[in-house]
């Protein structure tokens, strides 16, 4: 069976349209949004009834919340972050969870040094603690200034940290860099190698329409990489 060109061009396969599909997901950009967020179709409908979207869902679950732990916080009308710091105060309270933290030891306190260093803030910092990621290229996109759902995000969609800062600092969340990607027609597997290359998405659609293929725009890319380097 033949993949239509909208959900072919995102990298779905008939199957797969058809399970989004039977999951209520009819646009293949929606679909591909939810994929960045590590989301499933089988599991998109959890969310969808926590009323969360695939954007906000990017937040909640990189923090480790369930769909059904994210909805009990939302209807209380907290932000993700709110709900981190609220669950964290009850995690500090539990001993098994302490002795968890204190485990981390070193490569904790190496990081939380770096990254002091590196002037990020006290939120930035807390995103990753939570998480106990600490190792080098935690501080490397922490002290990028990328929180740590973000970080994830971005990494998911195959950007560096510096490429990532770039566009943070331009008000770009990695849901809305996925949209305006795939509604110009990208393959998304080609986003981070035309974006890194510095295109915008328009242009990029142009220069693949001329018959341009996207290791022409990997060579830019790694030129542009050795130039910051």
């Amino acid at each position: 069976m033949s993949v239509p060109s909208a959900w072919g061009r995102l990298h779905f396969d008939a199957a797969d349209a058809r399970h989004w599909q039977r999951a209520g997901i009819d646009d293949p950009v929606q679909a591909a949004a939810w994929r960045t967020a590590s989301i499933g179709p089988d599991e998109v409908d959890h969310w969808r009834s926590a009323g969360i979207g695939p954007g906000d869902a990017v937040a909640w679950r990189e923090l480790g919340f369930s769909a059904k732990r994210a909805g009990v916080h939302k209807r209380a009308g907290r932000t993700p972050a709110q709900a981190q710091s609220r669950d964290s105060a009850m995690v500090a309270q539990a001993p098994q969870m302490r002795a968890g933290f204190q485990g981390a030891g070193q490569e904790m306190h190496t990081f939380v040094q770096r990254v002091q260093r590196g002037a990020t803030s006290h939120q930035h910092l807390h995103s990753y603690l939570l998480r106990r990621w600490f190792d080098e290229e935690a501080a490397e996109w922490a002290c990028a200034g990328i929180e740590a759902a973000d970080a994830i995000a971005w990494k998911e969609l195959g950007l560096s940290s510096s490429e990532a800062a770039k566009l943070a600092r331009a008000e770009q969340s990695p849901m809305r860099t996925v949209r305006m990607w795939c509604e110009a027609g990208i393959p998304f597997d080609e986003i981070p190698v035309w974006l890194g290359a510095g295109l915008t998405p328009s242009e990029a659609a142009a220069q693949r329409e001329k018959g341009i293929a996207a290791d022409r725009a990997e060579v830019l890319r790694a030129l542009r990489d050795d130039d910051a380097a």
